[in-house]
């Protein structure tokens, strides 16, 4: 099932749902929200019972959760220190009633002072919630770095104070947390930007409560997780061409390695038949050491690039083929602006799924236009951030505070499918966008999205459903970066690495089983859930 995000608004709506549709009261999924946060610290520090629980207490909503989970903790445990951040005239009146209740238990509540951590301590993050849109400030900033600077473990509620539940950007400080609990449903802050690297391990909760309901959440999002599909069975009386025919147009004079790697991408996850057009050192290169592409090799023109009657074969082999691969390392030249714009511009190819890719989508962005002569969704684009800059002409930063609706609205324009490469990729056909949690550092390297290229290629060709197979092709990918990250350091992966991942990366997809049980729940990496 589709795991959807939404933005602090959209909670707050939500939440409000459970309370007037389902008759949920606010004190009811605010001891649910506390209960969440006590099974996670039960469940993952063994020895808790000798520890010291610090609980840091904010302004709002956040806050009065961390005075009810002090409450519940101060039921087991007696080592319990509670800071209250705001000044008196701040608290609310059920703050106070809360604040109240410890006091009468003997908790330890300090107010306004933040005390000297240790090694050993356990940190309650309470400060702020999902809708902070300011820097941290005063007495908010001081604990943030207190926390931050300490050897705690520190586990945050629904956030790490200090990132913007809607960006994900944390303007100046934010708390580095080993677990952040999220819940009612995941916000978009908790997976990208910031908030993706102030927090280890995301743990979600929905509160026992129907945040989920198809029918409560219909017009509210169109953002979801991206979660695997299951791989279709592989037939077992098929031959090369029944598994997928890519062609991989690319390569140029110094820049032999992209269109190896895609390539190669393709075969390793399950595609049965590579064409590769390039010019000749290209061909010879990768030969020595790839023999089973079909080259079609060229002399290589006054620009070190494919000459301009290498379209003639790209149609030729291209209009039999599943999927086109262009532009992986092919270079920057009027030459091969021409090939790709008549590549696209192909009656003969406007049918067949094209990807384009690496200098192609540099190319691509002097004349994005031709895009509408292909016909809708047909055409795959995979930019990373500076790609995606120069396609939208919006910087860099700009994309990263609204990518969620930059990617859609680029998408329902052109009418591709896209791809926007990060530690926290989006995919999306314009009408949903998926955020991809897998992945780890060990894929930030020269070539991994080159090899993306060749998964995605394969993938289409494996699933009747493009869309979903661009997804778990992606998926794919960064769990590929999750197995090498187990195995090796993750700074000495090479995009050769990556390939040689792929087998023991493709084992851990879901598969059909024979009696085809539903499945409802999936195990993503860096996010566990709950009920």
């Amino acid at each position: 099932m589709d795991i959807p995000v939404v933005t602090p608004d959209q909670m707050y709506k939500l939440d409000q749902a459970m309370m007037n549709e389902f008759n949920i009261p606010s004190p009811v999924l605010m001891e649910n929200a506390a209960k969440a946060v006590f099974n996670v610290l039960h469940e993952t520090v063994k020895d808790l019972e000798l520890r010291r629980l610090v609980v840091f207490v904010g302004p709002g909503k956040n806050g009065e959760d961390a005075l009810v989970l002090a409450r519940q903790l101060s039921i087991y445990y007696t080592n319990l220190l509670v800071i209250i951040l705001p000044s008196v005239e701040d608290w609310r009146a059920s703050t106070k009633l809360k604040i109240n209740t410890l006091l009468d238990l003997e908790v330890i509540v300090e107010q306004n002072d933040i005390p000297e951590l240790y090694p050993g301590d356990i940190v309650v993050d309470g400060i702020f919630g999902i809708g902070l849109s300011r820097p941290p400030t005063g007495i908010y900033a001081e604990a943030i770095n207190s926390i931050n600077q300490s050897s705690a473990f520190v586990i945050s509620i629904d956030i790490p104070s200090g990132v913007n539940g809607k960006t994900g950007l944390c303007n100046g400080i934010a708390v580095d947390s080993d677990i952040c609990v999220s819940f009612g449903l995941i916000k978009i802050g908790n997976l990208i930007n910031d908030g993706y690297t102030h927090c280890d391990l995301l743990n979600h909760s929905f509160l026992n409560s129907p945040y989920n309901r198809a029918g409560l959440l219909h017009n509210v999002t169109n953002l979801y997780v991206n979660s695997p599909a299951e791989l279709p069975l592989r037939c077992k009386v098929g031959f090369k061409n029944t598994f997928g025919k890519c062609l991989v147009v690319g390569g140029a004079a110094n820049y032999h390695g992209a269109p190896l790697f895609s390539s190669s991408g393709f075969m390793r996850s399950g595609g049965g038949y590579v064409h590769l057009v390039s010019i000749n050192e290209v061909v010879e290169s990768i030969a020595a050491r790839m023999p089973e592409p079909v080259f079609h090799p060229f002399t290589k023109n006054s620009e070190g690039t494919l000459p301009h009657n290498a379209i003639a074969t790209i149609e030729q082999v291209g209009e039999s083929q599943d999927i086109i691969i262009i532009g992986p390392g092919m270079g920057v030249s009027e030459t091969t602006s021409t090939l790709l714009k008549n590549t696209l511009c192909s009656e003969r190819l406007s049918r067949v799924p094209i990807l384009v890719d690496g200098d192609g989508l540099s190319i691509l962005a002097k004349d994005p236009a031709i895009l509408h002569k292909r016909e809708p969704y047909t055409t795959i684009l995979t930019p990373h951030f500076g790609e995606m800059s120069r396609l939208t002409g919006l910087s860099i930063p700009d994309i990263q505070e609204n990518q969620i609706d930059i990617v859609k609205d680029f998408s329902q324009q052109w009418k591709v499918y896209l791809v926007l490469k990060g530690p926290r990729s989006l995919i999306t056909n314009g009408e949903s966008v998926y955020i991809n949690t897998s992945g780890t550092e060990a894929l930030a390297t020269a070539g991994s999205g080159d090899v993306l290229d060749g998964i995605i290629a394969a993938f289409l060709c494996a699933f009747s459903d493009k869309f979903i197979g661009l997804k778990t092709a992606v998926f794919l990918h960064g769990l590929i970066g999750n197995v090498l990250s187990e195995s090796e350091a993750s700074c000495c992966c090479t995009a050769s690495d990556i390939i040689k991942a792929i087998p023991d990366a493709i084992i851990r997809l879901p598969q059909y089983t024979n009696n085809n049980k539903k499945r409802t729940l999936v195990s993503l990496p860096g996010i566990r859930f709950q009920m």
